[in-house]
């Protein structure tokens, strides 16, 4: 099972989901295999459907582990957990019935079909038989379970878009010559580049560190421009994203505790809050749905639909607008609004709303 917050959430809502499962087969009185009163049929029930939500998110969560981040489809994974987690449940069914309820507390063994009496020593026939037995009932339920809440019951994913490489350049190797130094147009190759000119601006920082005098009447060095400049504090969410998909963010998607996060490298799916994201990322971006926060500089449009309205980012996808938020999204990203489009956003700098 995760780690975690992710931990506490699964458990909160296997909880729920296994009451209604309780509440479901005690009202329908299903057949239990002996002759029990409603507290012993409810034990039954209990010890069963704990042991099989724990046994199949288990294998859903290792199955995810391993190949998630693969091509196979999220309920591929659904089903073959549900296919193994039958087997593994085959022999610890037959326990609880056979062994716990009938020999321990003493329920009488109701027949069978067949007018056999249930029950028998465990063998490879018996398991065989309730494997066939309970491999349909379970796929159905645990398939059930998973469709509300697919993407939170399984471990957090990293998708990586790969692209070409851009090389970047190389500084010159540490004692190279002036020959060895790319020259500019009309220089010899091996002329001694020229001293910096004190009276040129933007030179007497040059000529301070080559050991000339400034001139009287250069400028001073901006010391401003010279001092580097602190880099922006990072949000605190950002430190669970992969160093592979970088830190341009385009939207992120609220899915319970988890946060889906798109980048032009890829996505990912991470814990988190999206009132942190709101919180944090306040001067890049906005939310604009209670389940969606885009960055402003990747949306490429707003757009009105028969619903509400929608945000084209800059990689096509489509972030629907609430009803309740559409209003303030249309009048800061309304007809005629201009953006600074950065060179690796790709935002477009016209919003066009239809």
């Amino acid at each position: 099972m995760p780690g975690g917050a992710n931990a506490g959430g699964i458990l909160r809502y296997l909880t729920v989901a296994g009451l209604a499962l309780l509440a479901l087969m005690m009202s329908l009185e299903v057949n239990v295999g002996f002759a029990a009163p409603p507290v012993a049929r409810l034990l039954f029930w209990s010890l069963q459907i704990a042991a099989g939500l724990l046994v199949l998110q288990s294998l859903l969560y290792l199955l995810t582990r391993r190949y998630g981040a693969s091509r196979i489809p999220s309920w591929s994974l659904v089903l073959l957990s549900a296919v193994l987690g039958a087997a593994v449940l085959a022999p610890i069914y037959w326990l609880i019935g056979e062994v716990l309820m009938q020999q321990w507390l003493g329920y009488p063994a109701l027949p069978d079909e067949d007018g056999d009496g249930a029950g028998g020593a465990l063998s490879v026939g018996v398991l065989l038989a309730e494997f066939l037995d309970i491999v349909g009932p379970l796929t159905t339920a645990w398939a059930l379970v998973c469709l509300p809440r697919l993407h939170w019951l399984v471990p957090p994913l990293l998708h990586v878009r790969t692209g070409p490489a851009v090389a970047a350049p190389r500084p010159p190797a540490v004692g190279s010559t002036a020959a060895d130094r790319p020259t500019g147009t009309g220089a010899s190759p091996g002329a001694a580049p020229a001293p910096p000119d004190p009276a040129v601006p933007g030179h007497a920082a040059t000529a301070s560190a080559a050991g000339l005098p400034p001139s009287a009447d250069s400028p001073p060095p901006d010391a401003a421009a010279a001092a580097p400049r602190p880099a922006a504090p990072r949000p605190s969410w950002c430190e669970r994203l992969p160093t592979e998909l970088g830190t341009d963010i385009i939207a992120v998607a609220s899915e319970l505790q988890y946060l889906r996060v798109w980048t032009p490298r890829g996505c990912a799916l991470i814990l988190g809050a999206l009132a942190d994201v709101e919180t944090e990322g306040a001067d890049q971006g906005l939310r604009v749905h209670r389940s969606w926060w885009v960055a402003c500089e990747h949306i490429s449009s707003v757009r009105r639909t028969a619903t509400g309205a929608v945000c084209l980012m800059s990689d096509g996808r489509q972030v629907p607008v609430s009803r309740r938020r559409r209003a303030e999204v249309l009048a800061r990203f309304g007809d005629g609004a201009q953006y600074r489009a950065a060179g690796e956003s790709k935002a477009v700098a016209h919003t066009d709303l239809h």
